[in-house]
């Protein structure tokens, strides 16, 4: 069934089937009016308005700058710099020794028997010569007895093995000095077979164990007259000094620690020679040296075995 109302209002509905009413029939059926939408209003579009633009801002007219009239300064001119002097260089210049004194130098001692002490460390150990006396003996170091005839080389009980190379090496040099003509003996500190040596020295005792003093180191002074006078000046000390030092044009003296060697060079004068004969012994006694140190005196050339070993 299909009912189709023509206008709004309440309509009562009957429903029949084969001629009876369904349930619940007649219907009340309310018919709406139609309701129409409004319609919805459309913005209108926003006009933008244009930003104000600011008008540039005249920039301000400056008055014209017066000229303003500047001090007149006189120009002095500055003083030129005074250079300041160059300082001289400093040369080391050789400092002469002491002349020794004129006075009579003391008669040569017989040099034998010697007692030579060697002491000290690495390359500066020394070969000094010291009083033939037991008191000399020291446990910390190494001695050699030299009689002319026989070298005797005595080693303290906690000497080094350096100052017994040393030693051996200096009792070598003699023996050579002397054409091989000596008898030599090494000794330590202990041993029985020692007559000969306590004999010399005064008699057995037990060595000192205290430190010594340091020993001499070698030194070279050269004698001459280049200058007008006779000069003594010292050109060289210790375990390194060069060869190159001695000049045939002058005489030198030269300790090595146990013998004073007076060196005349071939060209050296008979002033010089004769200088250096009486300042090696003036030179032993004012400086304090021992009384019986042997003085040689050597000719350029001829100089001996001792001599040259403490040369570099």
């Amino acid at each position: 069934m299909h009912v189709t109302p023509l206008k709004p209002g309440d309509y009562r509905l009957h429903i029949h089937v084969n001629d009876f009413n369904v349930h619940g029939s007649p219907f009340t059926v309310n018919i709406a009016p139609e309701v129409k939408p409004e319609p919805v209003p459309v913005p209108e579009p926003v006009k933008e308005e244009p930003i104000p633009v600011p008008e540039p801002t005249p920039e301000p007219v400056m008055p014209e700058p017066v000229p303003v009239p500047l001090p007149v300064v006189e120009h002095v001119p500055e003083p030129e710099p005074v250079p300041e002097p160059e300082p001289e260089p400093i040369v080391a210049k050789e400092e002469p020794q002491p002349t020794p004194a004129a006075a009579e130098p003391q008669p040569d001692l017989d040099p034998f028997p010697r007692l030579i002490r060697f002491s000290g460390k690495g390359q500066s150990i020394t070969a000094s010569l010291v009083p033939c006396k037991n008191t000399s003996l020291n446990s910390n170091e190494v001695f050699l007895l030299d009689t002319g005839s026989k070298l005797i080389q005595w080693s303290g009980a906690t000497s080094g093995i350096m100052l017994r190379n040393k030693c051996s090496s200096v009792v070598r040099v003699i023996d050579d000095e002397r054409a091989s003509s000596v008898k030599i003996e090494v000794h330590a500190e202990g041993d029985a077979d020692l007559n000969e040596f306590w004999s010399l020295l005064g008699g057995p005792v037990a060595p000192s164990t205290e430190p010594t003093t340091s020993g001499n180191a070698p030194v070279l002074f050269r004698v001459s007259d280049a200058n007008g006078q006779v000069e003594f000046v010292q050109v060289g000390q210790g375990n390194s000094i060069k060869r190159n030092l001695l000049n045939s044009d002058d005489t030198f003296i030269f300790d090595v620690g146990f013998e004073i060697f007076v060196w005349e060079g071939k060209k050296s004068n008979k002033n010089e020679k004769a200088y250096a004969q009486t300042a090696a012994r003036q030179y032993r006694d004012q400086y304090n040296r021992p009384a019986n140190i042997k003085i040689t005196r050597c000719m350029e050339g001829g100089e001996n075995e001792i001599f040259g070993a403490f040369l570099v």
